[in-house]
């Protein structure tokens, strides 16, 4: 809740986006599994739980942010049980720690941006399917894990490396494991029926529209084979080393987006050095759990997932699928630690503590937020949406001029959208004969305050002109 509108220091416009796409499913009860409503296409399962939050809270920043925050949550427990599963000498209070320190987690969380479905899921999906392993004769696990992996394609598209870990996990067991193949055979078959049942609305949607639903997302994909195999040397580095060519949101052929740009332009990376440090011990260390069934999963996961979504660069809102994976491991280097030396658990404790402690304080202090920032998270289009939604709820007609960020008033105002009328001048010149007057008629003008409006709304009289920390000017009109 600490600052939760002011850092970020405004609404990010993708998050606008998914809530408006939320609304419009949730209102006008529509069934979809991809929605093409309000700019590019996007999973639906997310957008269902953030428009009902919006519908019965109204449309504002909390309603997206408390469904955020309820993944983010859900993901520190999941971690916590997944580090329990694999080693269960490691103390609770290490994947507690770790997870809950961890700024690329809570930076997602606090956006609500839908990606923070995708680490949910894995996680899920890898403890139930632990579960399947350790009840072997029973197939109401398995299929209930297969349930899980088939809802996790309607949450973001970077789950669909999901199944393709999975075949390769099977794969890996079937292969190398002791227990009867035919054993082995029964129970991932229970895996993929459950998957499959949960999925029939997305194979419908596949034989009725086969090129929207294989085309989703590949807007990333730009460049040649020099530029893949960049991408991927850079997204294998990821959690130890984030390449400064890549925080900016778009760079060369990388494409970013405005959550993950907000991130790292402002110099966080994904995992502090701490944790990076502890990964490599922990990778190093791991090699003796593989036996595990968590641990393979999760192994699968890390190769398939950064060779799949790796080669459209090393962006943290694609690559947040792995989170899970990530965290386990750096747990199991700190638990490497302690159990060699029983004394460092204070100053084990202290650290990663410590290391919580840096990146929020880097994080809500703002200290490098750069052009990039701003162009991610504008203050002033948030404060014009929240003054215009209070203005037309009192009956008055605005009429509200921006530079970019059309969502974000768009969302703000839609419980009264009838009484306004957003006009954005993005990547465009300003023209105030192109502001419609006349044809809306309104009584309040809201002018952002930006360079790009300045002089405009300097013509009016100064009396008239009111406004938040300058984000905004508000003029009242004459009756038209």
């Amino acid at each position: 809740m600490y600052q939760r509108d002011s850092v970020p220091s405004g609404m990010n416009n993708d998050v606008a986006e998914e809530a408006l796409r939320g609304l419009y499913l949730i209102e006008g009860h529509h069934f979809e599994v991809l929605t093409f409503s309000v700019g590019n296409s996007a999973e639906t399962l997310y957008l269902y739980m953030v428009g009902l939050a919006a519908h019965i809270l109204g449309p504002g920043t909390l309603a997206i942010q408390m469904v955020g925050w309820a993944f983010g949550l859900a993901i520190v427990w999941l971690i916590w049980k997944l580090v329990e599963r694999l080693d269960f000498t490691i103390p609770p209070w290490v994947p507690l720690l770790t997870a809950a320190c961890s700024l690329w987690l809570f930076h997602y969380a606090r956006n609500g941006l839908r990606a923070i479905s995708a680490p949910l899921f894995l996680a899920a999906f890898a403890l139930l399917l632990d579960r399947a392993e350790r009840h072997s004769t029973a197939l109401n696990a398995p299929f209930l894990a297969g349930i899980v992996l088939g809802l996790s394609l309607y949450g973001y598209t970077s789950a669909r490396a999901l199944p393709l870990a999975f075949l390769a996990y099977a794969t890996y067991r079937i292969l190398r494991h002791a227990a009867p193949r035919p054993e082995l055979l029964r129970r991932y078959g229970a895996v993929l029926a459950g998957s499959f049942v949960s999925s029939i609305p997305n194979l419908l949607f596949f034989l009725r529209h086969p090129k929207e639903f294989l085309t989703r997302g590949d807007y990333v994909m730009t460049g040649g084979a020099a530029d893949y195999a960049a991408n991927l040397f850079w997204s294998i580095l990821f959690p130890f080393y984030y390449s400064d060519h890549y925080r900016h949101i778009r760079a060369g052929q990388y494409i970013s987006d405005g959550v993950a740009a907000g991130l790292t332009s402002a110099g966080h990376d994904p995992l502090p050095v701490v944790f990076a440090i502890a990964l490599v011990l922990g990778v190093w260390q791991g090699r003796r759990l593989l036996d595990r069934p968590i641990a393979a999963f999760l192994v699968a996961c890390w190769v398939v997932g950064t060779l799949s979504l790796g080669i459209a660069g090393p962006s943290p809102t694609r690559l947040l699928l792995l989170l899970p994976v990530y965290l386990v491991f750096v747990c199991v280097g700190f638990g490497w630690a302690l159990q060699k030396w029983p004394k460092f658990r204070i100053p084990g404790a202290a650290v990663l503590l410590a290391a919580g402690a840096v990146s929020g304080y880097t994080y809500f202090s703002g200290a490098r937020q750069g052009p990039d920032y701003r162009i991610c998270y504008d203050p002033g289009p948030v404060a014009i949406g929240e003054r215009a939604a209070a203005l037309a709820a009192q009956g008055n007609r605005v009429m509200c001029v921006v530079g970019r960020d059309f969502s974000v008033v768009n969302y703000l105002t839609h419980s009264n959208s009838a009484n306004v009328k957003i006009v954005e001048f993005f990547a465009r010149p300003f023209d105030p004969s192109l502001i419609p007057f006349r044809e809306f008629r309104p009584n309040v003008l809201l002018i952002q305050g930006s360079d790009k409006f300045r002089a405009f709304a300097a013509r009016f009289p100064a009396e008239w002109r009111a406004g938040r920390d300058q984000r905004y000017y508000e003029l009242k009109l004459p009756l038209q």
